[in-house]
């Protein structure tokens, strides 16, 4: 979450650049990153490499002289994503967890589809038949009024209501309309 920050904002600091040469090296080799090596909980797994795939998009973003090594290192990560076609397990195709369905706004730290296929279309990378599983679940999930409501609320300080949980969900919307206007025009 810092890099995206700073990455966003180009705060110049050679620090910036440090924490995108640890993160490059603590990559598993399957693409994703692991919160504490020795805890392989697969949900948090999830939200690492989530978290650090969105700081090192901002990264490349702000210092294209950097981005051969940081799109390589990003690809292997989308691609671990992808192998599980975004949250589900093994050849049954079981759901990870059941959170990961649910669309929360902020999202803070936690991964779900939604940010997940946010992601994907920010970078806007090609189109990927893994990915369809995520699609329709977006689109299960958008009522017959065309709103997607607010599913779920991480906890963390709250300074006012932006949105009630049940209700339809204007940043929800914000992305996974921006979502399918990718989706549908690749």
């Amino acid at each position: 979450m810092i890099l995206s920050l700073l990455a966003y904002f180009g705060y110049p600091d050679n620090r910036v650049h440090a924490i995108v040469e640890y993160l490059l090296s603590q990559q598993m080799q399957d693409g994703r990153w692991e919160p504490e090596p020795d805890n392989q909980h697969t949900k948090y797994t999830f939200d690492t490499t989530i978290l650090i795939l969105e700081g090192l998009w901002a990264y490349e973003k702000q210092y294209p002289i950097q981005t051969k090594r940081v799109a390589e290192v990003q690809e292997r990560g989308r691609e671990f994503l992808l192998s599980h076609k975004l949250y589900k397990l093994g050849q049954a195709g079981e759901i990870i967890d059941q959170k990961m369905t649910l669309f929360s706004f902020p999202p803070r730290w936690h991964y779900d589809v939604l940010v997940a296929l946010d992601y994907f279309q920010g970078c806007k990378v090609e189109r990927d038949e893994r990915l369809n599983d995520a699609i329709n679940l977006l689109r299960a999930k958008q009522g017959r009024d065309g709103k997607w409501n607010l599913q779920n609320r991480h906890a963390g300080k709250i300074f006012f209501e932006i949105e009630e949980v049940g209700k339809p969900s204007r940043w929800n919307a914000l992305r996974a309309l921006r979502v399918l206007k990718w989706w549908e025009n690749h």
